[in-house]
């Protein structure tokens, strides 16, 4: 689950884990603890910035093979610090070891352009690190571009003229 946390209008996604139920909260002068259910677990959040991250998106289906372009981050950037973009490719819903290995596509050498092979579906991971300044980048939006092969024609309509002509859209 989701742990959000708000500063009046600023909504921040703080962690994420596999328990779905935070149970309960406490402020202490090391961070805040959390309580959680289904698994059971205590979590301690520092009020540190860590000092790497990594946020895996889920699988995004081309809806058939397709020829990756480009991927764009917007957000905002922070001084000293690392934000890199990888992403790998492969033809079932869920990652297996026949996707593709993860190919850099966005970061201080890359332009976006994403490396990974043609298929049908892409996976995106971005990787955080800061540097002395206690700072992190910011991601506010990831779009994908690409394009889909040799889809089959579709007809939308069909009507015969009377004179034995046919129109088709």
């Amino acid at each position: 689950g989701w742990l959000l946390v708000a500063d009046r209008d600023d909504v921040q996604a703080a962690v994420d884990r596999p328990e779905r139920q935070i149970m309960t909260m406490l402020p202490t002068a090391g961070g805040l603890l959390l309580g959680t259910a289904n698994n059971a677990t205590v979590l301690r959040l520092h009020p540190d910035y860590a000092a790497e991250g990594v946020y895996t998106s889920q699988a995004h289906d081309g809806g058939a093979r397709c020829r990756w372009g480009s991927v764009q981050v917007e957000g905002i950037p922070a001084p000293d610090t690392l934000l890199a973009v990888d992403t790998r490719s492969g033809n079932t819903p869920e990652p297996d070891d026949t996707w593709s290995d993860w190919e850099a596509a966005l970061d201080t050498d890359a332009d976006g352009k994403i490396a990974s092979p043609g298929a049908r579906y892409l996976q995106y991971r971005i990787r955080f690190r800061r540097g002395k300044v206690p700072a992190t980048p910011v991601v506010e939006s990831v779009a994908l571009t690409y394009l889909p092969l040799n889809r089959p024609p579709r007809i939308k309509a069909f009507a015969v003229d009377g004179g034995g002509r046919f129109r088709g859209r």
